[in-house]
């Protein structure tokens, strides 16, 4: 009897220091006090097709001040019932806990319970939610402390009744992601990337990291790594040094696209080989673009601001090189791809005829001892897939124009299901199937007919509500 209170005691000692030493954060799983930012709420964020990728939610939570409450048996008890501790538990925690902490969610009949008694507070703040996900380096952070684009734009964010919309398409970063996560595991590299960028209006459409946030905008790679395109375009420019060229490209200043942490670049005053300048992944996606537009733009990732009932465009700054003569044809670039080089990067204009994006693909810390052939010339998969737009190809059906067979061929036979779908996705489902479209509303289909699954010979046309 006399060893087991030993023990009791010991245990109970232990307890006491574990409270101590990490309070409510091990014990309840709780968070302490919310950080002050987090009782404003943060404007939502959207994609190119109007889509919501992160958004503010006002939560209600109970605020426990130790030293105010009053731990009866009947008190305790409740709070047990809320926590999923054992009353013991808890009697000892408010015995050592001092600052204020949250109470984890629960039932809100038990909740309410709470209200009134003294040493509980009803606080309200906000949590962040990302329906489609955390996107590196878009979207990644939460209330109390932003990244990526939401830290960038966090001043404009906490404004009332004002959202961001970006460029970004969620299929085509969702596709993107797959071939950096595709190429990081095929070269067991610790840390990968890619961008995509759009030639003719200087808007980042996809841009992925796997394992380093900050790891396109980085100025840790020679440009010798792009030597054939960015020798081929000198030597036909009317350039008359090769610093004066690069400078031109915008190498050895930031690019100013809309993510913090971007490094400037490292350009000598006198070049004798790429190899002695810097630049990171996206100056260099940014002088692909350029080789071919004959301008110098500013990656931008976010395209308006809507406030209000006022809608505010973000273009993209540019600057006209005079001097450059603008490449017809594109092409595919690589460097790197053994442990030896310990990198992989692949730099590219596509399509190869009259390119239209330009995209650049980075892997740190290669682990493979050769690169495999289908690699060296690697396009992103979602770039191949996407190149024929299928709403382009409804208004050419319409004006006469001849339509690829692998379209117009590729009718189903049965209604798809477009319920969860934007407008403009739905159009590219059913168009090409030589249906009409009406609906009402906006935002995104929640009803539809014919139903899916409905033979295609028996309808003309689809109804669809939007909201």
């Amino acid at each position: 009897m006399g060893r087991i209170k030993k023990y009791a005691w010991a245990f109970f000692g232990l307890a006491a220091i574990f409270f101590v030493t990490r309070g409510v954060t091990g014990f309840l799983g709780a968070e302490h006090r919310p950080n002050p930012t987090s009782r404003q709420a943060l404007g939502p964020i959207y994609d190119a097709e109007n889509r919501l990728l992160a958004e503010s939610k006002k939560v209600q939570r109970f605020l426990l001040i130790p030293q105010a409450f009053k731990p009866t048996e009947e008190n305790i008890e409740l709070l047990a019932r809320i926590t999923g501790k054992k009353p013991s538990e808890l009697a000892l925690f408010l015995s050592h806990q001092k600052e204020p902490v949250l109470l984890p969610r629960a039932n809100p009949k038990l909740l309410a319970r709470l209200e009134g008694l003294p040493g509980i507070i009803r606080r309200e703040y906000y949590v962040r939610r990302y329906p489609f996900g955390k996107l590196w380096p878009l979207l990644d952070g939460t209330q109390e402390t932003l990244s990526g684009l939401e830290a960038y734009y966090r001043t404009i964010l906490l404004q009332p009744r004002t959202s961001l919309n970006l460029g970004i398409k969620i299929e085509l970063q969702r596709a993107l992601e797959r071939d950096v996560e595709q190429l990081l595991k095929r070269f067991k590299a610790k840390a990968g990337g890619g961008i995509i960028l759009d030639i003719s209006t200087g808007r980042v459409t996809a841009i992925s990291t796997l394992g380093e946030k900050d790891l396109l905008l980085k100025d840790e790679l020679p440009l010798s790594v792009l030597k054939a395109p960015l020798e081929e375009a000198y030597y036909e420019s009317m350039y008359e040094d090769w610093e004066d060229f690069l400078r031109a490209l915008g190498f050895g200043e930031r690019t100013r696209i809309d993510l913090p942490g971007e490094e400037v670049g490292v350009l000598p005053v006198e070049i004798a080989g790429l190899e002695e300048a810097l630049a990171s992944p996206v100056q260099m996606v940014r002088a692909l673009a350029a080789l071919v537009s004959g301008r110098l733009v500013t990656p931008k990732i976010a395209i308006g601001v809507h406030s209000g009932k006022e809608t505010y465009r973000l273009p993209p700054s540019q600057t006209e090189l005079e001097d450059l003569i603008p490449r017809e044809k594109g092409g595919v670039w690589s460097w790197g791809g053994t442990k030896k080089e310990g990198v992989f990067l692949v730099g590219g204009l596509w399509p190869l005829s009259k390119p239209e994006v330009a995209y650049v693909l980075y892997l740190k810390g290669v682990n493979v001892q050769g690169l495999p052939p289908r690699y060296a010339r690697f396009v992103p998969k979602t770039l191949k897939a996407g190149k024929v737009d299928l709403v382009d190809l409804a208004k050419d059906r319409k004006k006469g124009k001849k339509v690829p067979q692998a379209v117009s061929k590729g009718a189903a036979k049965v209604m798809p299901d477009v319920r969860g779908l934007t407008l403009k996705e739905i159009l590219a489902r059913l168009v090409p199937l030589g249906l009409k479209v009406k609906f009402s509303g906006f935002g995104v289909a929640v009803q539809q007919w014919p139903a899916p699954g409905a033979p295609l010979k028996k309808y003309k046309e689809c109804r669809v509500v939007l909201k």
